[in-house]
């Protein structure tokens, strides 16, 4: 949209009384550029990191009866299951890897944002950044005897292995997106699990931010714009089509409707979970930059969870960095 190649769907959105409240709030506005909508959303990016997968033998096996829903629920609960054999760690809690933009989503869920709605000041170096920093470097030093490196080094911190440490019963919480289920379904379709939305710093924050999706959009220059812009509702808006296409694969539709679809109930007993990740999840405003601050935030956060920085001091030298890659880009558009 920035670049001008793609024509906006404002005007024809408002021609055909499409209004915004048909999908979830955070679906369409990732589509939005400068106040105009340039695509509309083909799948969902809101269920990307809002979710946790938790074993439920291992929580029975630990007599632990409730889910947490808060950090400090999370942080005593853990206690019970982090377990070693001599000095070999076999069974741990959570990581602090999973889904897409894990380390924005950390900072959403403590009540935090990367930067500001109007994408020109930095603001994961604030109160509710240190406090998401400090807790989740207390959380790794105090739970593993060898802090994260340990836990990392014995379970990984890829998708692949730290799935298989769950569905081995080793992993008790796993954040993933609702791709997962498919994946559980073919690869362990025994597995005893429940699904639950990713623990707050208080009550009232976020699980998790929108991780950006896919849109169908009409490029500049279309022979017909009009045809175009049919067919992007076809493949969008139709039920036969945009909602079947996400039903078959165990996934919600950016199309409030459409994952309300009575179907998705039958086949999976924690679908509210995921209807209300999808409604409660923070917006993110995307700019050419997004991606670039989301990894100086997130080598921070990981500097400060392996003891390698203190808390306030990594996000203070993340912030500059941030700051500067930030203000560079709006001194170009000048």
């Amino acid at each position: 949209a920035e670049m001008g190649v793609l024509l906006s769907m404002t005007e024809w959105l408002e021609r055909d009384g499409i209004g915004m409240d048909i999908w979830f709030p955070a679906e369409i506005e990732s589509a939005r550029w400068e106040g105009d909508i340039y695509g509309l959303p083909m799948r969902t990016g809101g269920d990307a990191n809002s979710l946790m997968f938790y074993n439920i033998d291992m929580l029975d096996q630990a007599g632990i009866g409730e889910v947490p829903t808060t950090w400090d629920e999370l942080h005593a609960i853990s206690r019970r299951l982090v377990r070693y054999d001599g000095d070999q760690l076999l069974q741990a809690s959570i990581s602090p890897h999973g889904g897409d933009l894990k380390s924005p989503a950390w900072l959403a869920a403590g009540g935090g944002l990367l930067y500001s709605a109007d994408g020109k000041q930095v603001l994961f170096e604030g109160p509710e950044g240190l406090a998401t920093a400090t807790w989740l470097y207390d959380h790794f030093t105090t739970m593993y005897r060898g802090g994260l490196a340990e836990l990392d080094g014995t379970f990984g911190t890829s998708q692949a292995k730290r799935r298989s440490a769950f569905i081995n019963g080793q992993l008790a919480f796993n954040f993933e997106g609702s791709w997962n289920f498919s994946i559980i379904k073919n690869e362990a379709p025994d597995l005893n699990y429940g699904v639950a939305l990713r623990p707050v710093r208080e009550e009232g924050d976020p699980p998790g931010i929108h991780a950006g999706t896919f849109h169908y959009a009409v490029p500049q220059g279309v022979k017909d714009p009009e045809l175009a812009w049919e067919l992007v509702k076809w493949l969008t808006l139709n039920e036969e089509t945009a909602g079947y296409f996400m039903f078959e694969q165990d996934r919600p539709s950016p199309v409030i409707a459409f994952s309300r679809n009575p179907a998705y109930w039958d086949e999976n007993p924690y679908w509210s979970v995921v209807i209300e990740a999808l409604t409660r999840v923070e917006p993110l405003a995307m700019y050419p930059f997004t991606y670039d601050v989301a990894v100086i935030f997130g080598d921070a956060l990981r500097d400060s969870m392996s003891g390698d920085k203190a808390p306030q001091a990594a996000l203070a030298d993340a912030a500059v960095r941030a700051q500067a890659l930030i203000d560079e880009y709006w001194a170009g558009k000048q």
